[in-house]
């Protein structure tokens, strides 16, 4: 695991936490994070298939930003998946816009 923190002018982000994990092409993983003092709800995610598996279904989206528009996009994406899930996605960053406001980019 590794234990970053962010550092801009006049702003220090919180602990960000990273970890490399080796999966298993097309398993399903769940995994539980603390809230505070509490475990947070279960999540999971499916690994992508093995390479050569065949067609792949991929999301992309970048520049997404914290509007309106940015959360009609998220619905979007997330109805796409509920109704044929992809079996890999990427974001290609720019998910926040600080605008001056450094806990901005921690929302």
């Amino acid at each position: 695991p590794g234990f970053d923190n962010c550092t801009a002018e006049l702003y220090t982000s919180p602990l960000l936490l990273h970890a490399t994990v080796p999966v298993r092409p097309s398993a399903i993983y769940r995994y539980r994070l603390f809230d505070g003092d509490a475990l947070g709800p279960w999540r999971s995610f499916r690994a992508p298939p093995a390479p050569g598996a065949g067609r792949v279904r991929f999301a992309v989206v970048g520049d997404v930003g914290q509007t309106g528009n940015s959360s009609l996009t998220c619905k979007s994406l997330a109805a796409a998946h509920a109704a044929r899930p992809f079996d890999a996605g990427l974001f290609l960053g720019d998910l926040a816009y600080a605008e001056g406001t450094g806990p901005r980019w921690d929302s």
